[in-house]
């Protein structure tokens, strides 16, 4: 359901469970597993997330979902863990990993795309918090971290979705490109960030998760600490003595 490929230093995983991603325990277990070795490799700089499915993520697996955790409640919250885990295995990945989105990305697929860092949306994606429409609530505080928040409210206490197309246009998505161009343009983004030191770019990704949510006087803080870090390493000594930044 998962499939990994490099491309140089940069990591390709694919999801990959028919007909649309819908995510059950094992999918979600997958997941988990293959960020956590991707953020262990030392040969991965970069992770880009993709599909090769008709969308990229259609959400849970309502069916599996129902038969597996409709009984004791302590089936209910395992399940649940395992979701925690895979959301928190994307975002905390020590590098930076951008996905590449085509079609519908819903529910936890959306939550999915919120926890990478960067996102490249072709013509034909489409992002939705359907759940309610089943009396269900979905990923909206991951969601939260990309969409405005009147945007998000509306689409989860509808459930209508939001092309990639309007969020390109305010600003939410940079990188929209017609589906042909996908791999391409998202394959770009990834060579540009694999050609920057791997360890500058594990700081970095630790630095700004761990930046969100300090202020501006904590989180700088953090940053210089980060970069005084950076600077007793070989590699930043080196840069400092060739540009002196």
């Amino acid at each position: 359901m998962i499939n990994v490929d490099y491309i140089d230093t940069v990591a390709v995983v694919t999801l990959s469970r028919a007909p649309v991603n819908a995510m059950n325990r094992q999918f979600m277990e997958q997941v988990t597993t293959t960020f956590e070795m991707l953020g262990d490799n030392p040969d991965a700089k970069c992770i880009l997330l993709k599909s090769d499915m008709r969308c990229f993520c259609a959400g849970a697996d309502v069916k599996q979902r129902g038969t597996s955790v409709s009984g004791e409640y302590g089936a209910r919250a395992g399940h649940n863990r395992v979701a925690r885990a895979m959301f928190n295995a994307i975002a905390d990945c020590p590098k930076p990993v951008i996905a590449a989105v085509h079609g519908a990305a819903l529910g936890s697929g959306l939550a999915i795309v919120a926890c990478c860092d960067i996102i490249v949306a072709a013509e034909s994606a489409f992002f939705g918090l359907p759940e309610v429409t089943i009396g269900l609530l979905g990923g909206a505080r991951h969601a939260m971290r990309i969409l405005p928040h009147s945007l998000l409210r509306e689409v989860a206490f509808t459930g209508a979705t939001v092309p990639a197309a309007y969020l390109h246009q305010i600003g939410v998505i940079r990188h929209y490109c017609p589906d042909d161009k996908l791999a391409a343009e998202s394959m770009e983004l990834a060579r540009a960030i694999v050609a920057n030191s791997g360890v500058a770019l594990c700081k970095a990704k630790t630095s700004l998760n761990t930046i969100e949510n300090m202020s501006v006087a904590d989180g700088y803080r953090f940053e210089q600490k980060m970069t005084n870090d950076l600077m007793d390493t070989d590699a930043g000594k080196a840069a400092f003595r060739t540009t002196g930044l």
